[in-house]
């Protein structure tokens, strides 16, 4: 599998450039593909500090790059690397949860490196430092004039690569909007629910007063931080790098709205889901369950949530109040209380999501679960 997909990254890059930018774009990438093959197997073939910096750093990128494809179908880019730099936790948690990918991916890259290796000594020159060079300082300024490039880069640099474009382009935040809305506001609470891992079908015809219900839709991207922060933003796409946006907060300071975020996800009060600091210091009520309640089963985290949204809703203040909820986050099993195991047969704590029976009615039981015990 892993090797499928690595061979699958490449014609799947050369598949997505033919379509959407024509020939020029494929023939461009195979001949930068082919540079930077070049220049890591010229570094392997130097001596000291370099070759074993080169050689290390090659085969944990070919191992992260190909277990991530074959896991997400999309491989390690920059919002992959966004997501190991701002959401660590969320990389923790795939680590652990898909350890048979990872070690698979570092098989590959150790064979990989082994036979690159062997290969560049055979047929590159001895003197190919500068082939390295030169293709490094093209990469690098490649990378910081348009960092979505660093999704097409090979195997090898793809997640050194990835991270530098993620840590020099991390999205900016604007400054509080100067207008000010005319009239009288129409609410006193607007709560904004943001449930993890939930289908829409896994919902009941709610029938809350005041409920504004946007039908069944997609998440902006295929994890959760990004596609908060679009959420938050108002954006309509997510392009690698992205001008100064206001968020919700913003408007609703502008409006007269205290700003309250109640986390059911972190584990500390850093910033999550890719918010700035600044966008966190605006908040008028920074309130993290988890961090509050460390010992908290996660089972229980969204009821806990739902009684602080309900004190909450008792101020007189006019709020926005944004929650985050644990929701069905895998691993499923935890999600639950075995009370709430309707669907059976169902996986066993921490077991591999591959049996797709097992896996539905585990992720059935905690969809089901987190959706009543909240509302």
């Amino acid at each position: 599998m892993i090797v499928v997909a690595a061979i699958d990254d490449v014609a799947g890059t050369i598949g997505f450039l033919r379509d959407a930018r024509g020939a020029w774009w494929v023939a461009g990438f195979v001949l930068v593909y082919a540079l930077l093959f070049a220049a890591v197997v010229a570094l392997w073939s130097a001596g000291g500090i370099a070759r074993h910096i080169a050689w290390h750093a090659s085969i944990a990128s070919i191992a992260v790059t190909t277990a991530t494809r074959a896991l997400n179908r999309a491989g390690f880019g920059i919002e992959e690397a966004r997501i190991f730099l701002f959401e660590n936790a969320f990389a923790w948690e795939a680590l652990i949860s898909y350890p048979h990918a990872y070690a698979a991916g570092a098989g590959l890259g150790v064979v990989a490196g082994a036979a690159l290796y062997t290969a560049g000594n055979r047929v590159l020159p001895r003197d190919t430092k500068a082939i390295a060079a030169t293709t490094a300082l093209l990469v690098i300024l490649a990378t910081a004039a348009a960092p979505s490039m660093a999704s097409f880069v090979p195997a090898p640099v793809r997640v050194p690569v990835a991270l530098i474009a993620a840590a020099t382009h991390r999205p900016p935040s604007a400054a509080t909007p100067a207008s000010k809305p005319s009239g009288n506001a129409r609410a006193r609470h607007i709560v904004v629910v943001v449930d993890e891992s939930v289908r829409a079908d896994a919902f009941p015809r709610l029938t809350l007063p005041d409920l504004a219900d946007f039908g069944q839709s997609v998440a902006a991207t295929n994890c959760s931080a990004p596609a908060n922060y679009v959420l938050r933003t108002g954006v309509r796409a997510l392009p690698a790098s992205l001008a100064p946006r206001h968020t919700v907060f913003d408007y609703a300071r502008a409006a007269g709205f205290r700003t309250l975020l109640i986390d059911g996800q972190s584990r500390s009060r850093a910033p999550r889901n890719l918010m700035s600091p600044r966008e966190v210091a605006s908040l008028d009520e920074h309130l993290v369950v988890r961090a509050d309640k460390p010992s908290i089963a996660e089972d229980q985290i969204d009821g806990a949530v739902a009684r602080e949204l309900r004190r909450r809703l008792l101020d007189s203040r006019p709020s926005l109040i944004w929650v985050n909820k644990y929701g069905a986050h895998f691993h499923y099993e935890t999600s639950y209380p075995d009370h709430a195991a309707v669907h059976r047969p169902r996986l066993g704590a921490r077991e591999p999501l591959r049996d797709l029976v097992r896996t539905r009615n585990s992720y059935r039981n905690a969809a089901g679960w987190t959706v009543s015990a909240f509302f």
